[in-house]
């Protein structure tokens, strides 16, 4: 329902919804709980599909709804009991934060209930949806941690038997994260004969090379702040990248309380599910979220005589297909993820704990000040994020925001987590206010060992190639504006390419092009390459292709020949483990150590020149011509709905959209490759709202029937942002008490 008047229980006062062309609710009200009623009535009259996935995410019940497809996350879920804990985080949380989830709920409820019929989804399956609950909306959170750190389990066991496989110095070498994390600068030396010789082993060719960009990828993000003393306006940046989805994962919203006395407003990001704001800004202070590259879990290999283990079977309900029943063992450390002969590993991880939650980001909405909100920020429990603040007067700061263990509390203590006390008081948290430059910048880069319990300060750290590159952008910038800052954000050159192409171009010399005189267009296109990651860039598809073949030829053979012979040597696992690899592979490039050379070859340079001429035979099979072969015809973005292959009978309008060629690429400050992307795209000012930004893919609303279905998403897809303010009111609806008819 989008006009006229409804009288409902639970809503104390009038609320009024307003909705401009783009779907943009304004929610004014007269007290917060309130504005949560609305805001659950409007999450779930947009989104409550999503809502239920993002719920049963955090149960194991995803299967249910979308059959296969879900199996592994519910898997994955069953290891957690994070429905009981759910329940506990409400418990634990004061009256007043109660009384919000109260309204919330109800709101939802309501909104659901007022449809004029059920969200397409559940008709399709022919299922009923189950009423929303108070916990459900800590379940989101839940889900969230899962998605966002949920990886890291797969990335640790991954590491613990390259860790046990490899040599120390090899192991560092290879993944330059184990560096990082403790604060130490990587490994600027390859490891000698000594530590690895490719010629002590019988070696396999690597299989035909397949550019596939639809890979696993670690959630990423770009956050920072700049300070209006040293530019136009104070302005916070928020980049938020992970797999697409259809809908987006956030909603935008604005807030308007009225009590009387005086008016607080809000504009910003809300999850679907919850009734805070992630991010956003008021008429004082400005705060945008960073996705935390730090590890928060720890994998603890214990001796089985010595563990004791509990097991548990739980039930799976895979949709018209009846249950899948799945054992979990638990121990007194955490559940157990890998068995070895004598050995589990248990997965220890900050969300599986009461106190991984709270609700308070409601305390960040009334802010006044920078100082303030990093205060609050410390004291707010979601899954880990870096927080950059910044307020009218230009004070700008950073800090974490997330519950941080005591000190080896993961990899130590029997029963860590279980208490308030195994985590850090607020007043313990690292922060940063009002550095020099005025500016603070984050992308890629841990921040925190959770084991060691330390911080490193982002100045001193090696930097990433975002982070690099969009403070480079910023240093040429003249008093940078909102939009100047925006379109850092949508940079797709690659400057670490450039090195490539100019050793590509001496790969490519004289000698051998008079040895293959069809290597010449091959040259040309490498030669006419402009630095950007384009979809009608055939150049950076050869230099891209060049240096992952290169990557195969050099890593594979020591994963062949060093991992036990039950596992895969598939090197997209050790691209999965690491986001450093390239890093490893370019001191090997330039170092040129025989010992990391495949035997079949003499020198170095008759293995380039023969990846040289495998890349050229095979991109001319498979597009006619060099030029044919495009970046775009392989880094393409399909947005598709979950139910898209189950209900497949439907009309594909409904359900998924045509690939679409996009720029960009992994480590970019346009970060897009294949389904991965920007979900959310917010350059904020608290001095200058009218000029604040925003960009997220497929809008607002999840059902075709919404008159403004798919609003904005042309606009992400075309990189142009849009006001972060509504436009005029087109639509106008008003809840009013029951007692009010």
């Amino acid at each position: 329902m989008l006009n006229g008047q409804l009288n409902l229980d639970d809503v104390k006062k009038p609320v009024k919804i307003e909705r401009d062309t783009n779907g943009l609710p304004s929610l004014y009200a007269s007290n917060r709980e309130d504005s949560a009623f609305a805001l659950g009535f409007l999450h779930s009259q947009e989104r409550f599909f999503q809502m239920d996935l993002l719920r049963r995410t955090a149960t194991g019940g995803l299967s249910a709804l979308i059959g296969h497809k879900g199996i592994e996350s519910d898997k994955q879920a069953a290891l957690f009991k994070f429905e009981n804990l759910a329940k506990q985080v409400v418990n634990n949380l004061p009256a007043s934060h109660q009384a919000l989830l109260h309204s919330y709920s109800a709101g939802v409820n309501q909104g659901l209930q007022q449809l004029n019929s059920l969200p397409f989804e559940y008709k399709a399956l022919k299922l009923t949806p189950k009423k929303w609950q108070e916990h459900d909306s800590i379940l989101v959170v839940y889900a969230l941690f899962m998605r966002l750190q949920g990886q890291d389990m797969s990335r640790l066991v991954n590491r613990q038997i390259l860790s046990e496989a490899l040599t120390p110095e090899l192991f560092a070498f290879l993944l330059p994260e184990s560096q990082l994390h403790q604060g130490k600068i990587p490994q600027t030396k390859v490891p000698g004969p000594e530590i690895w010789n490719t010629r002590e082993y019988d070696l396999q060719p690597p299989t035909p090379y397949n550019p596939d960009v639809n890979v696993s990828h670690r959630p990423s993000s770009t956050g920072w702040v700049t300070s209006n003393k040293y530019n136009r306006n104070t302005t916070v940046v928020a980049d938020i990248n992970l797999n697409l989805e259809m809908p987006n994962m956030w909603f935008r919203a604005i807030q308007v309380i009225s009590d009387g006395q005086q008016v607080k407003t809000f504009n910003g990001i809300t999850l679907p599910g919850f009734p805070l704001f992630f991010s956003g800004t008021n008429n004082h202070v400005a705060w945008g979220i960073s996705l935390s590259k730090s590890n928060w879990s720890y994998l603890l290999k214990k001796h089985k005589t010595e563990t004791p283990a509990q097991t548990r079977q739980v039930d799976i309900e895979v949709h018209q297909e009846g249950i899948l029943s799945h054992v979990v063992n638990d121990t007194p450390w955490g559940p157990v993820v890998a068995e070895e002969d004598n050995f589990f590993n248990v997965w220890r991880w900050v969300a599986n704990s009461p106190f991984s939650i709270n609700m308070g980001l409601l305390e960040l909405e009334s802010a006044t000040s920078t100082e303030e909100v990093l205060n609050r920020a410390a004291q707010s429990r979601i899954p880990h994020m870096d927080v950059f603040v910044g307020d009218t007067q230009g004070n700008v700061g950073w800090t974490l925001m997330g519950a941080i263990p005591m000190k080896s509390c993961l990899k130590e203590r029997k029963l860590c987590l279980s208490n308030r006390s195994d985590f850090y008081n607020h007043s313990h948290y690292p922060h940063i206010l009002n550095p020099s430059s005025g500016h603070l910048s984050v992308a890629d880069v841990p921040y925190f060992d959770v084991i060691a319990g330390t911080h490193h300060h982002k100045d001193k750290m090696w930097l990433g190639q975002r982070q690099k590159q969009i403070k480079d952008n910023l240093f040429v910038m003249y008093r940078p504006d909102q939009y100047k800052v925006f379109n850092s954000l949508v940079d797709k050159r690659n400057q670490s390419m450039l090195r490539w192409q100019q050793f590509m171009l001496n790969v490519l010399n004289e000698q051998l092009l008079t040895e293959h005189p069809n290597l010449n267009s091959f040259r040309r296109l490498v030669d006419q390459w402009n630095g950007d990651a384009s979809p009608n860039s055939a150049g950076y598809l050869l230099i891209r292709a060049f240096k992952e073949r290169v990557a195969e030829y050099v890593f594979k053979p020591i994963f062949a020949n060093k991992l036990p012979a039950n596992l895969s040597d598939d090197i997209s696992e050790y691209f999965f483990s690491t986001e450093y690899w390239e890093q490893s592979l370019w001191l090997i490039t330039e170092q040129q150590p025989e010992h990391f050379l495949d035997p079949q070859f003499t020198q170095w340079r008759n293995l380039y020149g023969h990846i040289v001429l495998e890349l050229d035979q095979l991109f001319k099979e498979e597009h006619g011509s060099l030029d044919q072969a495009i970046w775009g015809k392989y880094n393409q973005v399909h947005f598709e709905h979950v139910l898209s292959s189950s209900l497949s009978y439907l009309n594909n309008w409904l359900l998924a959209l045509p690939n679409i060629s996009v720029s960009g690429d992994t480590h970019l400050p346009k970060t897009q490759l294949g389904n991965f992307g920007a979900t959310l795209r917010l350059v904020i000012s608290p001095d200058n709202h009218a000029d604040s930004l925003l960009s997220m893919p497929f809008g607002q609303a999840s059902t075709p029937l919404s008159p403004y279905w798919r609003s904005g998403h042309d606009d992400w897809m075309n990189e142009k942002p849009v006001p972060l303010l509504p436009g005029k009111p087109q639509f106008k609806l008003t809840l009013n008490p029951k007692q009010m008819n």
